[in-house]
């Protein structure tokens, strides 16, 4: 956790805000108004130790984040649903990595609504929140995906693929930065302005 409480130390000292799934909505689609440096900060799968190590250095740090997450690992050495609904009682955000983590690119489309909608109703159920977003496992979709996104409600899908969001993407295909295990400081740092 060294290296995590590291960035997001620099992050704040170089005036970073977090902002959430709906803030960035809405600052794509009506252009609404964000801090001047915006960040969302997401994290895959639902990991224990999001909660336990990654959440207190976030919050000493005034930010927030989304964490996708995977619902059929909920609560076996994963977060469980009582850390899920206090993580959004202080502020953070949850969005969808569907229920088992399967390369939807490889699903019948039955398949793929099972996984997008179960996912999405269970979080909902569970936590008392609306799925806005989906983040795709491993990065891997395609246009039946998209196409069932839409049906089912998601505003926001989110990729493997490197880069920043710009007015003017196509919001159910994000791109994010992603950040590795060990990566230097200097490394981290160079990925932002």
């Amino acid at each position: 956790m060294k290296q995590f409480n590291e960035e997001i130390a620099w992050l704040r000292r170089q005036g970073y805000h977090s902002i959430s799934i709906e803030d960035l909505y809405q600052a794509l689609v009506n252009k609404a108004s964000v801090p001047e440096k915006p960040i969302l900060l997401t994290f895959d799968d639902g990991y224990g130790d999001n909660y336990r190590s990654a959440w207190p250095i976030m919050q000493h740090n005034n930010f927030r984040a989304t964490f996708f997450i995977i619902t059929n690992s909920v609560g076996h050495g994963m977060m469980n649903w009582e850390q899920l609904n206090d993580l959004i009682k202080q502020g953070n955000f949850i969005g969808s990595h569907t229920v088992h983590h399967l390369d939807l690119a490889s699903l019948t489309e039955n398949q793929q609504d099972s996984e997008l909608n179960i996912s999405k109703q269970e979080l909902e159920q569970h936590l008392g929140i609306s799925v806005q977003a989906l983040c795709f496992p491993s990065g891997k979709y395609n246009k039946t995906t998209l196409k069932l996104m839409s049906k089912l409600g998601y505003r926001l899908g989110f990729t493997t693929k490197p880069g920043r969001v710009h007015l003017g993407d196509v919001l159910l295909t994000l791109k994010r930065e992603r950040i590795y295990g060990g990566m230097p400081l200097v490394s981290f740092q160079r990925l932002f302005p």
